[in-house]
């Protein structure tokens, strides 16, 4: 259980730390199809972008019970600026027909604008004290890694039948491990719990965001500022 634990807690920080971050306020809107002939013709506007920001959006069109990723169209989806914009698809390149309503689905999947990673929700990093808060995570970092010495040590030890010096000084490096992994992940979450405590009473707002999976990368998608 508590190798699982340890396991999801690197998992978690290599994710906020190492992997792609996006960030964007903007807003697809006037999303509209219109069948012409055999194509149909999508239209929206881009809004809420901020300065000199590019999209890359990601089309669908949901037919009946169906989602379909549409190849032949005719337009761009890639670094599109805020206004108004158009794609058309040309079904029949796709699909033998076309029956039932079409409904297409547009979303962001990419914004040329990056997120900074102290904008993020990251306890500690929001408040003015972020040194405090880089201790803080290395505390946890290193009583992880004191963890793994630990449970390396104690396979040793109940493995070394032969030897019992070294079996003894594998019990002992374990338990010295044990011991400074409680002490540094103890430090880490008590400097994190301060420093959470110190982004509420001075900086007074925090910048949301979640993690999510895309193209074969974990990302951090900003939503929103809240204020207390």
């Amino acid at each position: 259980m508590k190798k699982r634990i340890l396991t999801i807690l690197l998992k978690c920080l290599w994710a906020v730390f190492l992997n792609a971050q996006v960030q964007t306020k903007a807003k697809i809107e006037n999303l509209k199809s219109t069948t012409i002939s055999d194509k149909i013709e999508v239209s929206f506007s881009i809004s809420n972008t901020s300065k000199n920001e590019k999209l890359t959006l990601e089309l669908q069109f949901k037919i009946g019970d169906r989602l379909i990723v549409p190849k032949s169209i005719s337009g761009s989806l890639e670094l599109l600026p805020a206004g108004n914009h158009k794609i058309i698809w040309d079904v029949l390149q796709d699909l033998d027909e076309l029956e039932g309503a079409v409904v297409p689905i547009l979303n962001i999947i990419e914004s040329n604008v990056k997120m900074k990673p102290q904008n993020a929700f990251v306890p500690g990093f929001n408040s003015r004290s972020k040194i405090l808060a880089t201790i803080s995570y290395a505390c946890v970092l290193t009583g992880a890694y004191q963890y793994y010495n630990y449970s390396n040590n104690y396979d040793k030890y109940k493995n070394e039948t032969d030897d019992p010096i070294l079996r003894q000084d594998y019990y002992d490096k374990s338990v010295a491990a044990k011991n400074q992994s409680a002490i540094f992940v103890g430090a880490g979450v008590g400097l994190l719990a301060t420093n959470f405590l110190l982004s509420k009473l001075y900086n007074k707002k925090y910048n949301l965001a979640y993690i999510n999976y895309q193209k074969g990368g974990i990302c951090l998608t900003y939503i929103r500022t809240i204020k207390f």
